[in-house]
């Protein structure tokens, strides 16, 4: 069985409102806004919905998935809310960090080990993560920026960084 299907993950929801709200995250001010605030209003829906719901995907029909992964540095489970790209029967995470010139910590968590959870709606999977490089990464970002519009614009606000995209697979 695929991962999607596991999770149940559905694709973007494309009404007006959805779009409005996705368009105003991908914008400069709204990323520096949406960075800091998105995070406790998604955990803070999710408790309160048992998992069912968060304010991402509310607001924006962005399907957002927790993923745990092992600290590189701390060995302690660390669980980060990011927009799940289906990819075939995978999901496939972008490291964006909202277009900053950092990696955000997830990656060098996967990096250093791709053993991992994937969450949905309190549907759990065990995953491994690989990195994606050339065709299948052009074949990733597509299917990303068809997603969610903010991943067409980060690369230019990186200063230089690669955003570096990762696809899971259910173990």
């Amino acid at each position: 069985m695929s991962l999607v299907t596991t999770l149940r993950l559905p694709g973007a929801r494309r009404d007006p409102f959805s779009r409005a709200m996705a368009w105003c995250a991908s914008t400069r001010p709204g990323s520096k806004v949406f960075a800091v605030a998105l995070p406790p209003l998604d955990r803070g829906l999710s408790r309160l919905t048992g998992g069912r719901a968060t304010f991402t995907e509310v607001a924006a029909g962005l399907p957002t998935v927790y993923l745990t992964t092992r600290g590189a540095r701390s060995g302690a489970d660390r669980t980060v809310p990011l927009l799940g790209v289906p990819m075939g029967g995978d999901v496939v995470v972008v490291g964006s960090n909202w277009g900053g010139a950092k990696h955000p910590g997830w990656v060098h968590n996967l990096v250093a080990s791709p053993a991992g959870r994937l969450t949905y709606r309190g549907r759990e999977a065990a995953v491994e993560a690989r990195e994606l490089a050339g065709d299948e990464a052009e074949q990733a970002w597509a299917l990303a920026r068809a997603t969610y519009r903010g991943y067409r614009l980060y690369p230019e606000r990186t200063g230089g960084r690669e955003i570096r995209l990762f696809r899971l697979t259910q173990e």
